[in-house]
């Protein structure tokens, strides 16, 4: 009866091992959804924008989906419609993209679109916090009145 050395044994396990130590990590990766991970990764770039008192850039490019915070670009799960800054309403219509740079206390939202309704992200400069909104298309057109008048902080105190 002929069994298998140890050496044998041996490269098995390093074989998988290694499988193991490139698969795994794929995953633990799955569990997460791509809208989830863009959240986690969206908050995390926000939060590093405004170091030392000076403000990076956010930029959106409405043509190939993307948002650049501080320099660094996440592909946007959705198609981007509007990027409300103070004073400005920017469009995908309007622009192929826009940037800004925050100055002193600023608020920024971005609005994307799905279907029939909306996902809308609140930016908070210089703190870095992203508030996440899910939007009915009712919701999605008070916003836009509350914008187009000057008063999105009331709409955002609502809900």
């Amino acid at each position: 009866m002929r069994g298998f050395t140890l050496l044998e044994l041996l490269i098995v396990l390093v074989i998988l091992s290694l499988l193991l130590t490139v698969s795994l990590p794929a995953l633990f990766n799955l569990s997460l959804s791509s809208r989830e991970s863009f959240d986690n990764r969206l908050s995390s770039l926000s939060s590093q924008i405004c170091l030392l008192g000076k403000c990076g850039s956010v930029c959106v490019d409405f043509l190939n989906g993307t948002l650049s915070l501080g320099g660094e670009s996440l592909k946007l799960p959705l198609k981007p419609k509007t990027f409300v800054v103070p004073g400005r309403l920017v469009s995908g219509e309007q622009f192929n993209s826009f940037c800004f740079t925050p100055s002193g206390p600023t608020d920024a939202l971005l609005v994307l679109k799905e279907g029939d309704s909306y996902r809308a992200y609140l930016f908070l400069f210089p703190t870095g916090e992203v508030y996440t909104y899910n939007l009915t298309t009712g919701e999605a057109d008070t916003l836009k009145d509350k914008v187009e008048k000057g008063r999105l902080a009331e709409w955002f105190r609502y809900y």
